[in-house]
C-alpha cells in the first residue's frame, strides 16, 4: 500500500500544464482511491478537470475524472455537486460516443446520486436506460450484470420484492455467464 502512494506522489508531480500532466493527475488519483485516499483523489482529480478546463476544455478525457470526482462527493453527500458532474460527463459521453458502454457509466453514476437524493424513479428510469444500452451492445458482460442488479437494488427500494428478486437471479445468470473461467492447473474449472 505504501508503494503504490509513493507512485501516486511521483506520478502526480510530472511537469505542470501539459496534457501528460493532466492524464498523470488522474492515474495519482485512481492510485490514491486504490489506497482508500479520498481526499487526495479528489484534490488530484479536481487539478486535472482544471487542466483540461484551461487546456483543452470538453476534451474527451474530462469523462473519467467528472465521473470519479462525482463518485466521492456522492458518497460524501455533496450531491448536487455529485449531479452536475455526472451531467457533463453524461454530455460528454452522448456527444463522443452515444450508445455506448461510457454513455452506460455516466447513466449509472448518475442514477445514485438521483437515489441517495432521494428520487427513486428517476434514479430507476436511468438505470433502465443504462440497462437498454448494455442489452444492446454486450448483453452477457459484467457491465449489464451490474446494470441489473442496479435496477434489482431499484426495485426492492421501492418494494417491488418479486421483481426485484427476478431481476437479481438474472442479474447472477449473467454475472455467471460473463465470468472468466478459472483455472485450475491446466483445466478449466466453469464454477
Amino acid at each position: 500500500a505504501e508503494l503504490n502512494r509513493e507512485a501516486a506522489m511521483i506520478v502526480s508531480r510530472v511537469a505542470s500544464g501539459t496534457i501528460e500532466d493532466a492524464l498523470g493527475r488522474g492515474d495519482a488519483g485512481r492510485a490514491s482511491l486504490i489506497v482508500g485516499d479520498r481526499q487526495e483523489a479528489e484534490r488530484l482529480f479536481r487539478q486535472q478537470l482544471a487542466l483540461f478546463a484551461k487546456m483543452a476544455p470538453g476534451h474527451k478525457d474530462l469523462f473519467l475524472p467528472a465521473l470519479s470526482l462525482c463518485k466521492i462527493l456522492n458518497m460524501r453527500s455533496e450531491h448536487a455537486a455529485a449531479e452536475d458532474l455526472c451531467r457533463s460527463a453524461l454530455v460528454l459521453a452522448v456527444r463522443d460516443s452515444p450508445g455506448s458502454m461510457t454513455e452506460v457509466s455516466a447513466l449509472i453514476a448518475l442514477a445514485h446520486v438521483r437515489n441517495r437524493r432521494g428520487d427513486l424513479i428517476d434514479g430507476e428510469a436511468l438505470f433502465r436506460r443504462s440497462l437498454e444500452i448494455c442489452q444492446t451492445l454486450a448483453p452477457d458482460s459484467g457491465k449489464y450484470s451490474y446494470a441489473l442488479l442496479c435496477v434489482g437494488k431499484a426495485r426492492a427500494r421501492q418494494g417491488d420484492w418479486l421483481g426485484a428478486e427476478r431481476i437479481f437471479r438474472r442479474s447472477l445468470e449473467v454475472a455467471r455467464a460473463s465470468e472468466p473461467p478459472r483455472w485450475k492447473g491446466e483445466t478449466a474449472v466453469l464454477a
